[in-house]
């Protein structure tokens, strides 16, 4: 008996709830007006996509020139080579950063 009234009470809410999807009054006759319309503005095969040229990428020599000079930027300035950088860490604090979320504090002039 439980069962079939909780199965009834059920079907009745879901109804009553979904009611008020399926009621138009709220909206006004201009509803959804824009949207239509940007819709209808479209163009399935627009004339500039179908002259437009794919731009030209870069070719091997130009790349592998820009690349070097990327490089080369990074590269640190001042003739030390790339593998004798030094990484300086506080040795009382025993890792890399600020311990826990406290800034250090600002020097006293």
């Amino acid at each position: 008996m439980k069962k079939t009234t909780t199965g009834i009470l059920t079907i009745a809410l879901a109804g009553l709830a979904l009611s008020g999807c399926f009621s138009r009054v709220h909206l006004s006759k201009n509803y959804g007006r824009a949207y239509k319309q940007a819709f209808q503005r479209q163009a399935v095969n627009p004339p500039s996509a179908a002259s437009s040229k794919t731009p030209k990428g870069l070719d091997a020599l130009e790349s592998s020139i820009v690349v070097d000079t990327y490089r080369k930027g990074l590269t640190p300035q001042g003739g030390a080579p790339a593998g004798n950088q030094m990484i300086l860490v506080s040795p009382g604090s025993g890792q890399l950063g600020y311990a826990g979320s406290s800034a250090p504090a600002a020097p006293a002039k």
